[in-house]
């Protein structure tokens, strides 16, 4: 995850780990596949807090 303008190494904000095996869940389960909240970021070096996310992540089957 990077800020706005993206054009700098230095801003890397921090990595997410998307929620594969929740996303799947919900489209075995009628929902289509849409699955939203926060996540934590993880930081780039020890003991460094980079703050949370909000994602909406919808799963679409190649058709």
């Amino acid at each position: 995850v990077r800020d706005r303008d993206y054009l700098k190494p230095d801003d890397d904000l921090g990595r997410v780990e998307l929620p594969i095996k929740e996303v799947v869940s919900t489209v075995k389960g009628g929902t289509r596949g849409l699955v939203e909240g926060w996540y934590d970021l993880t930081g780039r070096g020890a003991g460094k807090n980079p703050g949370r996310v909000e994602l909406r992540v919808q799963y679409r089957g190649y058709q």
